[in-house]
C-alpha cells in the first residue's frame, strides 16, 4: 500500500495495551488515560507517514472535536449538566426564577464549562503532522493528539488512508489494570481493555467513516477461544468478515521470506521449506510456532 502512495496506520499488537504496564490516569470521563503508549504510537505513526501527513491541511471544523483524553467533546460536556442543572434549581428556588430565565441560565453556565485541550496550546494547526508533532513533544496531550489525528485522517481527501489494527479482539477482554472501581463487577477488580485510552481509539468499528480511505480489522486467537468471539455485537455484519485462507505454495515462500527480512528467521534452509509447507499446510499461525 505504501508503494501505491497510501499512508498506512499500522497497530501491529494491540494486545500491549492492556498486558504491558505502563502509567496511567484517570479522567473525568471514567477513561485511563495511557500518554505514554499514545507518544509511541504517534512516534511509530510518523516514521513513514511525516510527508504525507505534512500535506493534508487540517480541518478547522473538526478540529478540537476532543478532549484530553480523547472523547468527543459532546460526551465529556454532559458530566457537568447534572451539576448545572442543580445550581440553577437552586438559584430558581431562592430567587423565584420563571422556566425562561432558568433555561437562561443553564444555557450561560454550560456555556462556561472549559474541558482540558490542546487546542489551548496548539489553536491554529496548518496541517496534520503539526498535531503529530504536538503529541509528540507535549506528553500530556498525546492521547488527545491520536485522536484529533484519526478524526483528520477521516475528514481528509489529500491522500487515501490505510488503517490497519491486527488483534483488533484484544481491545475488549479486561486487561491487567486493577481498580477498585471495578471490584463486586463482572470484570473482578479488572479494567476492561477497551476502558483504556488507546484500545479505545482503535477498538471502534468505524471504516465507513474515512471519505477516502479504509480500516481492516484483524483477530488473532493466540489466547482465547473463537467460539466464543460473537462480532455482531460490535456491530460487525456478515458481509463484512473474511476468513484468510491459508497460503498457496508461492505465497508460504513470501511468507518466510518476509520473516527472514525482518529476522524471525536465521539460516533457513532453501530446501526445506517444501517440508514446512506440507507441515503447516500453509498455515501462517502454525507456521511461525514451527
Amino acid at each position: 500500500a505504501r508503494r501505491n502512495g497510501w499512508l498506512v496506520v499500522l497497530e501491529p499488537a494491540t494486545a500491549r495495551y492492556r498486558t504491558e504496564i505502563a502509567d496511567i490516569k484517570r479522567s473525568n470521563n471514567g477513561v485511563y488515560i495511557q500518554n505514554e503508549f499514545a507518544q509511541q504510537f504517534l512516534e511509530a505513526t510518523s516514521i513513514a507517514n511525516r510527508q504525507k501527513l505534512q500535506e493534508i491541511p487540517v480541518d478547522k471544523s473538526a478540529y478540537g472535536s476532543t478532549v484530553i483524553d480523547g472523547e468527543p467533546v459532546k460526551e465529556a460536556r454532559r458530566l457537568y449538566n447534572p451539576l448545572i442543572e442543580k445550581t440553577v434549581d437552586q438559584e430558581v428556588a431562592a430567587q423565584g426564577l420563571d422556566e425562561f430565565e432558568r433555561l437562561r441560565r443553564v444555557a450561560a453556565y454550560a456555556k462556561q464549562v472549559r474541558m482540558p485541550s490542546m487546542v489551548e496550546q496548539l489553536r491554529d494547526p496548518v496541517n496534520v503532522w503539526e498535531i503529530v508533532e504536538f503529541g509528540l513533544e507535549n506528553q500530556a496531550y498525546a492521547t488527545q493528539a491520536v485522536a484529533e489525528m484519526f478524526v483528520q485522517l477521516q475528514r481528509q481527501v489529500t491522500h487515501p488512508v490505510l488503517v490497519i489494527v491486527d488483534q483488533w479482539n484484544e481491545c475488549f477482554p479486561v486487561s491487567q489494570y486493577v481498580s477498585i472501581r471495578y471490584d463486586n463487577t463482572r470484570f473482578h477488580g479488572y479494567i476492561p481493555a477497551y476502558h483504556l485510552t488507546m484500545p479505545r481509539a482503535l477498538h471502534r468499528w468505524d471504516g465507513n467513516k474515512y471519505r477516502r480511505g479504509l480500516k481492516i480489522c484483524a483477530t488473532s486467537w493466540a489466547r482465547y477461544k473463537r467460539r466464543d468471539y460473537r462480532p455482531e455485537l460490535l456491530g460487525v455484519k456478515d458481509h463484512e468478515v473474511r476468513t484468510v485462507r491459508n497460503f498457496s505454495q508461492l505465497e508460504f515462500a513470501n511468507y518466510v521470506t518476509y520473516l527472514r527480512m525482518m529476522n524471525v528467521l536465521h539460516n533457513f534452509p532453501r530446501e526445506d521449506l517444501e517440508y514446512h509447507y506440507m507441515l503447516t499446510q500453509g498455515n501462517g499461525f502454525q507456521a511461525r510456532k514451527l
